[in-house]
């Protein structure tokens, strides 16, 4: 009966060690995905800086063109002036 109980203590004592790997396996994939997690939410936060950003060189490109057109206008006029016409 000794026997008995020591191979089923041996075989607990394996299942245990086995749990244990598989424990500290999975925490460590816990803080794996954690890590990445955290990483995408910081990406997110970036694109979204940069979508705004584009928006705001968007609308200042179109504030822009039509002074840009005012101004080419104007050249010209004082051009004309310079070159006598």
């Amino acid at each position: 009966m000794s026997a008995a109980l020591e191979a089923n203590n041996k075989v607990a004592q394996a299942v245990k060690v086995e749990t244990d790997e598989i424990r500290g396996g999975s925490e460590e994939q816990v803080r794996g995905i954690a890590e990445i997690s955290k990483s995408i939410s910081q990406m997110s936060h970036v694109t979204q800086g940069t979508a705004a950003q584009a928006e705001q060189s968007a609308s200042a490109a179109t504030e822009l063109c039509p002074q840009s057109e005012a101004l080419k206008r104007i050249v010209e006029s004082l051009g004309a002036m310079v070159g006598g016409g």
